[in-house]
């Protein structure tokens, strides 16, 4: 019995994640809330001075950047990802319905125009 009640409170810490931890509201008016792999940020595009949520206050600095995090020192790889979605950069993937110039159509066949 003892194994299912400690089975189950490990589910339950498990299963909460940090993105739970505000709303995009709490952000300032100026800041972009964003969630990246289970963590919340409030972004600050090229700002050095931002306020902090309560439930996110650690205030970071990256790449010209403001954060407010749940952790003092995010991983950086983080803090990219976040800014890339707060600036909506795609990394130069086409986005849906844009095909790449490479001669194959939607259906996947090759354009014949395209050969020539």
């Amino acid at each position: 019995m003892r194994w299912v009640l400690l089975a189950g409170l490990a589910g339950l810490v498990l299963g909460c994640n940090r993105s739970d931890l505000l709303d995009e509201t709490q952000c300032a008016e100026d800041g972009r809330y964003v969630v990246v792999q289970n963590n919340a940020f409030c972004v600050y595009p090229d700002e050095t001075t931002f306020p902090c949520p309560d439930a996110l206050p650690f205030a970071v600095q990256f790449a010209g950047s403001g954060f407010c995090s749940i952790e003092e020192k995010p991983a950086e790889a983080l803090l990219g990802a976040a800014l890339n979605v707060a600036l909506d950069v795609d990394a130069g993937a086409p986005d849906a319905g844009e095909m790449p110039d490479s001669g194959v159509t939607p259906d996947g066949s090759v354009d014949a125009a395209e050969g020539l």
